[in-house]
């Protein structure tokens, strides 16, 4: 498996029609979890870890300006926006944009590890160790 494929089988969600019958299916074990196998993803030739870096800066200064900005009122926000150079509003979109992409990919990362974690886990405890 590919490791987007495994990102992807480890975070996979489905959403069902709420209205339709609903199969009845066995809950998983711990058990189920022990014999869960994966791969460890192998980092490919050329990947630039400080892009990953700089998304956590980005991520890191905008969420306290988004957080004080919640408590400005609209004429502040309009004061603001108002000595803005020409080009910051589009700036501050962008941003607002990839953090966004950013949180979501690391929400995805950070539940396919702790899968990993549990799977992991699981299988310690039935093998006794």
């Amino acid at each position: 498996m590919t490791n987007d494929a495994i990102l992807a089988a480890d975070a996979t969600v489905v959403f069902t029609d709420p209205t339709a019958k609903r199969k009845r299916t066995k809950r998983a074990t711990i058990e189920d979890f022990a014999v869960t196998e994966f791969e460890p993803w192998t980092e490919p030739d050329g990947i630039d870890k400080s892009c990953v870096r700089q998304d956590l800066t980005i991520v890191g200064m905008l969420i306290p300006y988004c957080y004080d900005l919640m408590f400005k009122t609209k004429d502040e926000l309009k004061a603001e926006i108002a000595t803005w150079p020409d080009d910051k509003g589009e700036l501050i979109s962008r941003a607002f944009i990839d953090a966004t992409a950013f949180i979501k990919a690391a929400s995805t990362l950070i539940n396919a590890a702790e899968c990993r974690i549990l799977v992991a886990g699981a299988a310690l405890e039935v093998e006794g160790a």
